[in-house]
């Protein structure tokens, strides 16, 4: 199973970026061989830019051992980032965002997450960098899309040792739901070597019963498939995934 490999941090240096940075630092402090772009898009270049951008540099090498560069781009932010990604064959865009407050800097995360052809990765300011122990997969009722994005699910999970719960809100909340045999074969597949279990918790309402079930099992990770590139099935337009973003208390993980 292939894991992350090339990580694009885009930066502000607000404190939603530095938050980013120590996150990300966590993700590769083990792993030399993993290489992170630090990446700021400016509308016109910044006396100094040069300087920030380095002591980033700097503070990241600090705490890992993985390779990393800074650079800028002058542009649209959220354009700019994906032209990146595209060039460079990117494996995750990890970004800060400042939750409710922010709506600006969210907005732009929640675009890169719904357009990006890459996993992308949002961590809110509520958060607290830690150890990635208790990962959840949210999934709906229909058939998986795209099982091979399962991949970077597995390639985490097993770097950071993790358990993953994968979680579908049974919204008749009869506590007889099933999952579909497809699913199932798809999960044994792509999870067989790790610590997983499939569970079904009630709520009428989807997003509350995901982020109720985040915080009563101490979940360190929410990963969610959105479907809006979907090509099997019928795509949609990304809207519980901003829901979850804007609301959720811990980093949400997009694997499209």
């Amino acid at each position: 199973m292939s894991a992350i490999k090339k990580i694009v941090v885009p930066t502000d240096f607000s404190a939603s970026a530095d938050l980013a940075l120590e996150y990300v630092a966590e993700l590769t402090k083990d792993y030399p061989e993993k290489e992170v772009t630090f990446i700021h898009v400016t509308d016109k270049v910044e006396e100094g830019l040069e300087e920030k951008l380095e002591s980033i540099k700097k503070e990241f090498k600090s705490i890992s051992e993985a390779s990393c560069h800074a650079l800028y781009r002058v542009g649209d932010l959220t354009q700019e980032i994906l032209q990146f990604q595209n060039e460079h064959g990117c494996d995750l865009i990890l970004m800060g965002t400042e939750g409710r407050e922010g709506e600006e800097v969210l907005s732009h995360g929640s675009d890169v997450m719904l357009e990006a052809d890459c996993p992308v990765m949002l961590i809110p300011t509520s958060t607290s960098v830690k150890a990635v122990k208790n990962i959840a997969l949210a999934l709906d009722k229909e058939a998986i899309d795209n099982s091979a994005s399962l991949e970077v699910l597995h390639g985490l999970a097993r770097e950071k040792d993790a358990k993953i719960h994968v979680i579908t809100i049974d919204t008749e909340e009869k506590g007889e739901y099933r999952v579909l045999e497809t699913n199932e074969d798809i999960l044994d597949y792509y999870l067989e070597t790790l610590d997983w279990k499939y569970v079904f918790p009630g709520s009428k309402d989807i997003e509350k019963g995901i982020n109720d079930y985040v915080e009563q099992n101490s979940i360190d990770l929410l990963t969610i498939l959105p479907r809006n590139h979907a090509r099997k099935n019928e795509p949609s337009k990304g809207k519980l995934t901003k829901v979850l973003s804007l609301h959720s208390k811990v980093p949400v993980l997009a694997i499209d």
